[in-house]
């Protein structure tokens, strides 16, 4: 994976916190974020185009992770720019940035597209600048599948609050553009999904809500497992089946 730093595109804000974060800020749109301090040396690299596997060969695999962890933050606020396209593979999958949002919500909020697990059907709740409010806030984030540059699908992905503890995000659903194969789609997405927050969850979630759900059988091929089922725990009274993926041992 090919990467740069995009030195003009943020500020720092200070030193680094009592949380062990460094406040930056967007110089585009003035939001801040904040970067682990283990991945702040990402920030010392110049602004050519670097190699990770050259970059970070000689790191721990726990630093390593915080690197990729940090450039996956960079570049949802355009700090860094992620070169993954070959000439090989129209394909390209990436975590959402600042000027992928209107897409993401053209694309779920079309008709014809297909959406997989609990992805609200809400027109404002999927505008533009509420995707953007809940990537910003860590609450949600968005990870593309392009094909010739053309968004032809999204996962979201949920976050734990905070004061939850959890060792587990969410996944909380996956829409496919007419026309392609949902199952490479849901497969790609989810695997590089698990990969971005390997370092800092063990588990994948998925909460089914009812009986028939066309996303379960791609994700129990993938060795999600049910561990859990709820009754009554849904908004509308209804039963809630809790299936797991782990990414790493306890």
């Amino acid at each position: 994976m090919k990467f740069e730093i995009c030195h003009d595109a943020y500020e720092r804000r200070g030193q680094v916190t009592e949380d062990g974060t460094l406040p930056l800020r967007s110089l585009k749109n003035g939001r801040d974020f904040f970067l682990k301090a283990a991945a702040a040396p990402l920030l010392e690299l110049d602004g050519s185009v670097h190699d990770a596997e050259t970059e970070f060969s000689a790191l721990t695999p726990e630093t390593r992770q915080d690197y990729l962890d940090g450039l996956t933050l960079l570049s949802a606020f355009g700090a860094a720019r992620v070169l993954e396209e070959t000439a090989e593979s129209p394909v390209r999958i990436r975590v959402a940035g600042e000027k992928d949002y209107k897409a993401i919500a053209q694309l779920m909020n079309r008709e014809n597209v297909l959406r997989l697990g609990k992805i609200p059907g809400d027109p404002t709740y999927m505008n533009e600048d509420n995707i953007r409010a809940r990537q910003f806030n860590n609450d949600e984030y968005n990870f593309l599948y392009l094909r010739s540059g053309e968004l032809r699908g999204v996962l979201l992905a949920c976050m734990p609050s905070l004061k939850a503890h959890s060792v587990a995000f969410r996944l909380c659903g996956i829409a496919v553009e007419e026309g392609e194969d949902v199952g490479e789609i849901v497969g790609k997405l989810t695997d590089y999904c698990i990969r971005e927050f390997s370092g800092e969850f063990r588990v994948i979630r998925y909460l089914c809500f009812r009986e028939e759900d066309p996303l379960l059988p791609y994700l129990e091929e993938m060795g999600f497992t049910r561990s859990a089922y709820l009754e009554k725990e849904a908004e509308d009274g209804g039963d809630v089946a809790v299936f797991d993926k782990r990414i790493l041992p306890c």
